[in-house]
Order: C-alpha cells, then structure tokens, then sequence
C-alpha cells in the first residue's frame, strides 16, 4: 500500500448567518418594492421594526478552506480566507428608502 499527500480545495462554506446570492445584492435600490427584494434575495436573515418602518438584514460569513492530506489520510485544514457580506435595508410602506452594502475580507 502506497500512502502520498495530497492537496485539494472546498468550495466556499457559510459559517455564520444566511446565504443570499451576493452577486445580486449591488441591484437592491431605493424604491424597490419588499416583494422584489424577496425574489431577488430570498427571505432576510433578521426583520427588526423600526417604528411604522422595518429594517431587513442579510448577512453571510464566507469561509474556504485548502486541506492537504498528509499521507493521503490525516487532513490539515488551512483557511484560506473568510469573508462577511452584510446588506442592511430600510424599509417605509414595503419599499426601499435605504440600502447600505458592505464587503469585507475578515481574514
């Protein structure tokens, strides 16, 4: 039996809060409607009434890891990086009147 090392990379992870498409989360603008937001995002993380108002909050932490398996069996895990998207949204009457968007590599 022939033991090797090995290498080899996991896709990105969410470790805390929920996932949303990202990519999107630019689109979100002042005047949209609550119903367009949830097609576009999926349900917040958090709804939080301000008020008449609401604020809506998504945010995901990002992790990837690269393992590398010593002798083909023992993993060592090394994180390669961690990254938090948060989208917070203010809301007056199911529209939009406030979006504040933030990317940040944590690690």
């Amino acid at each position: 039996m022939i033991l090797d090392c090995g290498y080899g990379s996991s896709p990105p992870e969410i470790v805390k809060g929920r996932q949303f498409p990202v990519e999107y989360a630019k689109s979100i603008a002042k005047g949209m409607t609550a119903t367009q937001v949830r097609q576009i995002l999926g349900d917040p993380l958090e709804i939080q009434p301000v008020g008449a108002n609401e604020r809506w909050h998504y945010f995901a932490r990002e992790q990837k890891e690269d393992v590398l398996y010593i002798l083909g069996v023992i993993p060592k895990r090394n994180i390669r990086y961690v990254w938090d998207y948060d989208l917070a949204l203010n809301l007056k009457n199911q529209r939009v009147e406030a979006v504040t968007y933030r990317e940040a590599r944590v690690r």
